[in-house]
């Protein structure tokens, strides 16, 4: 949003920053505003963003934007910790059904079939028949 604003910011514009500050202090410290010359408008004041107040402005900025952050963090563990509860949080399902897994384990064994035959057989890949053969079971957790 912002940054498609900035390439048309020259030395003595004064940039007026978006509503959204999320994303706006990151963007304008990276792009080095002051040093092309381009200052800020709040309100009917222009100030640099090297001068005490553009400083405490692109700081405020940054803090919001770092708090927004954490506000969305918090949100998703407790949406999550709430669905492991009610036990929709169950993590990766196996590949393939456990009697898929029982028949792939007692193939194999028997030497009836490789390990690539049976991922072609299985539609999966070749690491997956190797975890069913030789790795720890596959358990939803």
């Amino acid at each position: 949003m912002i940054k498609g604003r900035i390439p048309s910011c020259r030395s003595g514009s004064a940039h007026a920053p978006p509503g959204a500050t999320r994303k706006a202090a990151p963007q304008l410290h990276a792009c080095n505003l002051s040093g092309r010359g381009v200052h800020f408008g709040l309100g009917a004041s222009v100030h640099d963003w090297s001068d005490p107040f553009g400083r405490l402005f692109l700081q405020t900025l940054a803090m919001v934007a770092g708090f927004e952050a954490n506000i969305g963090h918090q949100r998703t563990r407790e949406g999550m910790a709430l669905a492991k509860k009610n036990g929709k949080l169950k993590g990766k399902q196996p590949k393939l059904p456990e009697p898929a897994r029982r028949s792939i384990r007692h193939r194999y064994a028997e030497g009836e079939v490789s390990l690539a035959d049976l991922a072609t057989q299985y539609s999966v890949g070749r690491s997956t028949i190797y975890r069913i053969i030789h790795g720890a079971p596959e358990t939803p957790r």
